[in-house]
């Protein structure tokens, strides 16, 4: 009988590798043809082979956006946002696609597409629940320069390129927004970065060569108008400073009163953040970016204002959000946030992790919010490291709810 089971086991073990065989041939199939028809630019055939990896795997989110990506060679901008807001309506996302990417697509495809007013409100809105968002502040930037707002345009680039240093595309619009406010130095330095860090952006190679001759720096420009090749200069402009590259072919609205309103139902909402959360499997099941919206209420209800985030993380299991804020007597308070999906009893590793921080940062205040009810374990470590800090359990979060 032992035999018999054993064999029929192994029986099992081939039926399986056979038919997962056969499902990732298929893929890899798939993917194949897909590319080669992509090179050809014969969009139509590979929209339709994208339909089909999506028919193998629905929740792979790579493949909505492959999907995405072609709509978008083939000039279907339409088809194009409905997959983004597919992906949004059914939760399609994954630990590097997450939904504030997916927004900031939307945002980027509506820039390009000449609504400027549509992707302002949704950039707007992801920088504030995720603030270290550098996609969103980088187009925030463009966008604020397009309505003359240099200093506000500078202000987000610059925190997007602190956020990811080797992004071109922002260095680049840096680099413009210094020509269109005459600082012809700082804009020649941020054009070389953008240059050096991707030597096939055409539009950085053309204004640092521009910014290179107006500058002085006749070796370098030559070498650039040469490899765009350029060989009649004499119909290029002299000077390109101070005429308005950043806000060319774009529509003009009001951007100072848009950004007003926008902060004044920021603040509103941020009262009424967890509303629509009214459960402990709710809030558990909540995705990260409703979090960040959550976890300020908590410290905005414990009479304390966020000042900036400093980071935010996945761990396991857990979502970990910095916080620097201040009190109503301007005493600063860092919040280690820390959060376990999780019903079942967390023990003391995530915990002990927490105060460790917290030593290492001399900090002395804190927030620990999980979903179980804590061990007196816990109570005890608190108490032995003398620290001040607010546990959150179930029953209490109910209350922040």
């Amino acid at each position: 009988m032992l035999y018999l089971y054993a064999g029929a086991g192994v029986l099992l073990l081939i039926f399986v590798f056979f038919i997962t065989n056969r499902y990732l041939k298929r893929e890899y199939r798939y993917k194949l043809k897909m590319n080669h028809f992509l090179g050809l630019n014969q969009y139509s055939e590979a929209i339709d082979l994208a339909k089909k990896l999506i028919a193998l795997r629905a929740k792979k989110a790579e493949y909505f956006l492959l999907l995405a990506d072609i709509y978008l060679k083939a000039k279907k901008i339409p088809s194009a946002i409905e997959t983004y807001e597919t992906m949004l309506k059914n939760k399609i996302f994954s630990v590097k696609i997450r939904e504030h990417i997916i927004r900031e697509k939307i945002a980027l495809v509506n820039l390009n597409s000449g609504k400027i007013k549509e992707a302002f409100s949704e950039l707007f809105s992801i920088t504030q629940i995720k603030p270290n968002s550098y996609g969103a502040n980088g187009l925030l930037g463009r966008i604020y320069g397009s309505q003359k707002k240099y200093d506000k345009a500078k202000e987000y680039l610059k925190k997007a390129i602190h956020l990811n240093p080797k992004d071109a595309e922002f260095h680049y619009q840096l680099g413009v927004a210094y020509l269109d406010t005459g600082d012809l130095g700082q804009a020649v330095q941020e054009l070389d970065k953008a240059y050096h860090l991707d030597s096939e952006h055409v539009k950085a190679q053309y204004f640092l060569a521009l910014a290179c001759r107006q500058k002085g720096l006749n070796e370098k420009a030559k070498m650039l108008f040469e490899k765009l090749k350029l060989n009649d200069l004499s119909s290029l402009p002299e000077n390109i400073t101070n005429i308005g590259i950043m806000t060319q072919n774009v529509p003009q609205f009001d951007i100072k009163g848009m950004t007003e309103k926008m902060e004044d139902e920021s603040g509103s909402a941020k009262s009424d953040t967890g509303a629509n959360i009214h459960t402990i499997e709710e809030f558990i099941n909540c995705n990260i970016e409703e979090f960040h919206g959550i976890a300020v209420s908590i410290v905005n209800k414990m009479g304390y204002t966020v000042q900036k985030e400093v980071k935010d993380r996945l761990i396991d299991n857990s979502i970990e959000i910095d916080f620097i804020a201040v009190s109503k007597r301007d005493e600063l308070k860092k919040c280690f946030i820390q959060f376990t999906k999780s019903k079942q009893e967390i023990g003391t590793i995530p915990f002990a992790d927490f105060l460790s921080k917290m030593n290492e940062a001399h900090i002395k205040n804190g927030i620990f919010i999980i979903t179980s009810v804590f061990s007196d374990q816990i109570h005890e470590r608190v108490e032995k490291e003398n620290v001040n800090i607010v546990l959150i359990d179930e029953m209490k979060l109910r209350k922040y709810l």
